[in-house]
């Protein structure tokens, strides 16, 4: 799996590994979510299963489980700095589309068959 974190995003997971004393690895993920199809996961591993893929970034232990694996597959994850904010920002080649996330403030709509699409369009355009 090709997956990139910039040394910024790096220091900020290791910041945040390091004041969870129960976690062992950061946990990168997808979960379905409202009508983009899918949100991004980051949290922390207690345990990782045996299933899950284990990386390693410049010391991060990092794990990725199975289903979100062809999705994250290519995404740089960099640190986005604003100000007093922080958050990571997934840059992802598998996304399709981020017309829902302007027009309708949903996030962005990872790689799925075009008839989700549709569904997804019909749904918030009233057509």
């Amino acid at each position: 799996m090709n997956l990139i974190l910039t040394p910024d995003a790096i220091a900020h997971l290791k910041s945040a590994l390091a004041r969870n004393t129960d976690a062992t690895a950061v946990r990168l993920g997808v979960k379905t979510s409202g009508c983009s199809g899918y949100a991004y996961v980051v949290d922390y591993a207690i345990a990782p299963t045996e299933q899950d893929l284990q990386l390693s970034f410049d010391g991060l232990p990092v794990v990725v489980d199975p289903l979100s694996q062809p999705l994250l597959s290519g995404t740089e994850i960099d640190l986005r700095v604003e100000g007093v904010n922080r958050a990571l920002r997934f840059i992802n080649p598998n996304v399709v589309s981020e017309w829902l996330w302007r027009v309708f403030a949903c996030s962005r709509i990872i790689s799925r068959p075009p008839w989700c699409l549709a569904r997804i369009q019909e749904s918030h355009c009233g057509n």
